[in-house]
């Protein structure tokens, strides 16, 4: 599930020239009801990106805030990707579900560029075998971006909840439920 841009074009990978795109942790951090990683992907994305940075805050019991920051040295369109074994349901350009087996996924947008979101069922290239299809969801910017920010909740069991993000003098507040999650300078 991770960033692509300007149509999916992505992280390096060994088949692309027999390089691999390597990326790093750079913090993890945990406290009462909650966790935090941040990673750097930026070497894996082969020097066409500045920055790819994504953070993961854990909030128990079954809520995963993503945050991405993302920049380049011209305007691209940032894609933001899932990916599940059925199609997905789609409520707004901002919002999907997913369902399998009796579990459900809730993805929704807070905060980023504005978007638009597709899904399909095939790949790039098709696959060998007989394996099912797949479905490829992304939230994809509709105009080109130097820089961007995506703010995405993932709500396992789709449970009640609340939750906004809002940026006031470059410090964004997300709020979820009775949680305030700060990000400035890019560390939450």
């Amino acid at each position: 599930n991770a960033i692509t841009y300007d149509g999916g074009k992505g992280q390096r990978f060994y088949e692309q020239g027999g390089a691999m795109g390597y990326g790093a942790l750079t913090r993890h951090g945990s406290g009462p009801g909650y966790e935090i990683v941040t990673g750097d992907a930026t070497p894996a994305y082969a020097r066409e990106l500045l920055k790819a940075e994504r953070s993961l805050v854990y909030l128990q019991p079954n809520l995963i805030l993503v945050y991405d920051n993302l920049a380049s040295q011209i305007g691209r369109q940032w894609e933001w990707n899932i990916h599940s074994l059925n199609a997905m349901n789609v409520t707004s350009d901002s919002k999907v579900s997913i369902q399998s087996n009796g579990q459900t996924l809730c993805v929704e947008v807070l905060n980023g560029p504005p978007r638009r979101f597709e899904q399909t069922d095939r790949f790039s290239a098709e696959r060998s075998g007989t394996h099912p299809r797949h479905w490829h969801g992304k939230f994809y910017s509709t105009e080109a971006l130097p820089a961007t920010e995506f703010i995405v909740l993932l709500n396992v069991g789709c449970t009640a909840s609340t939750a906004s993000a809002t940026k006031t003098n470059g410090v964004w507040n997300v709020k979820v439920n009775d949680k305030t999650v700060q990000i400035a300078d890019g560390a939450i």
